[in-house]
């Protein structure tokens, strides 16, 4: 019997939106969380656009303008840029990928997930953000860690150095559809930089941060 309900594979629930997967019927639910072709809704302000990551990706740049996603591969530090507004990563988590507990499990293991990092001007300085674009897993939780460090001169003396500042958070990240909205970023854990801590030239332009993106089992 068990070898019989094995061997009944259905169609993917998403294949309209260009799933190919045919996973077994008593997987189908645990296919569906972690589906890359699962419609997910655009973060514009008053913008009904519903469907896959991909189609997602591109509708972000040709109808928003928005800076293109960056890519990058889950556990691992990397540098980005951000700016003012919406801006937005893509974590591979690879089959590859080795980190013990901290690992997601296989059925997860080479999905992508799709981050949003929202920078808003405060009075002091600015704040970033983050939310992950799909449905929660309940079988594990996404971890996000900012990162940002600059050592100050004097801009009439390079020689003279003024101070250093370090910041870092690790957040945890919240799944959401996005059906309903953004939350508020007042009810939100934020990554907050003084301008204090900014370069003058970058004050008023993007900011380089350290980021890396962990998925973390629960089984």
């Amino acid at each position: 019997m068990e070898r019989l309900v094995e061997s009944i594979r259905v169609p993917c629930p998403n294949a309209a939106h260009g799933c190919s997967a045919r996973p077994t019927y008593y997987d189908q639910h645990g296919h569906c969380q972690t589906c890359a072709h699962a419609p997910r809704h655009c973060p514009g302000k008053d913008c009904s656009f519903l469907g896959s990551t991909e189609a997602l990706l591109g509708h972000f740049t040709s109808a928003h303008g928005w800076p293109s996603t960056t890519k990058i591969s889950a556990f691992k530090t990397c540098s980005i840029c951000v700016y003012d507004g919406f801006n937005f990563i893509l974590a591979d988590c690879g089959e590859d990928n080795d980190h013990g507990t901290t690992a997601s499990s296989s059925s997860s293991s080479s999905s992508r997930y799709l981050f949003l990092l929202k920078v808003t001007r405060q009075p002091l300085g600015r704040s970033i953000t983050v939310q992950c674009i799909g449905q929660e897993s309940p079988s594990e939780r996404l971890r996000c860690e900012l990162s940002y460090f600059q050592e100050l001169y004097d801009p009439l003396d390079h020689n003279k150095f003024l101070g250093s500042h370090s910041l870092l958070s690790e957040i945890n990240v919240e799944c959401m559809d996005l059906a309903n909205g953004l939350p508020d970023p007042d009810d939100c854990f934020q990554f907050v930089m003084p301008d204090s801590v900014l370069r003058n030239d970058v004050k008023k332009d993007a900011i380089d941060i350290e980021v890396c993106i962990s998925i973390i089992s629960l089984e």
